[in-house]
């Protein structure tokens, strides 16, 4: 189609630019305007197409990962190819922790977590555990390109690339959300082990749930 043979000649017309093969920085660039695909993403699918770790990544191995993986994909199925492990056919809460950290690298809104990396770890894993207990309908830890098709994953992935305030991103990614369920877990987590057991639970809203 039109749209695909464009899309092809951008990416060929991008790096004749870069003779040598595009850096990081270049290729952040490249894969907001051409790509489209959140900045965030940049830095891990740079490393997944420089496969020997050159330090650039080149158009050949560029236009062989955009075949096999971006070529007349919807934006769903892209952001589901550039996440999950190739050798599978769903999404690993793992899989998302290399873009959670450029999140918390890049965005604006969590500048001030830099200085405390523990808070930087409870935000990421607060924010996958969301995303998965609102997506993954089937509770298995595995997220299909059937359940990302069916929410609002891609919405909210390219609105953290554009809302430099993180609070009002209030789906997953909310720090001031995260924070609430923190304190409240470390309340019911008498012993600091980061389980909450039976004994921690009863304890929930002076032993409302017994």
């Amino acid at each position: 189609t039109d749209v695909v043979e464009r899309e092809r000649e951008n990416i060929v017309s991008e790096f004749s630019k870069f003779p040598n093969g595009m850096s990081t920085l270049q290729f952040k660039e490249f894969s907001t305007t051409v790509l489209t695909l959140p900045s965030y993403f940049a830095c891990h699918l740079f490393s997944r197409i420089d496969s020997e770790n050159s330090g650039s990544v080149k158009l050949q191995p560029m236009l062989a990962f955009w075949e096999t993986m971006l070529k007349k994909k919807s934006p769903a199925e892209r952001f589901f190819n550039v996440i999950r492990n190739e050798a599978h056919q769903y999404i690993e809460h793992n899989d998302l922790l290399p873009f959670m950290k450029e999140v918390l690298q890049t965005h604006p809104g969590l500048e001030f977590l830099k200085a405390t990396p523990e808070f930087q770890e409870r935000y990421a894993e607060t924010v996958i555990v969301r995303i998965f207990y609102t997506i993954n309908t089937a509770g298995n830890g595995h997220l299909t390109l059937r359940e990302i098709e069916a929410s609002n994953f891609v919405d909210i992935f390219l609105l953290v690339d554009s809302e430099k305030d993180i609070n009002k991103i209030t789906q997953y990614f909310s720090y001031e959300h995260f924070y609430v369920l923190y304190c409240k877990f470390w309340e019911l987590d008498t012993d600091h082990d980061f389980y909450i057991d039976k004994e921690d639970l009863l304890r929930y809203a002076n032993y409302s749930l017994t």
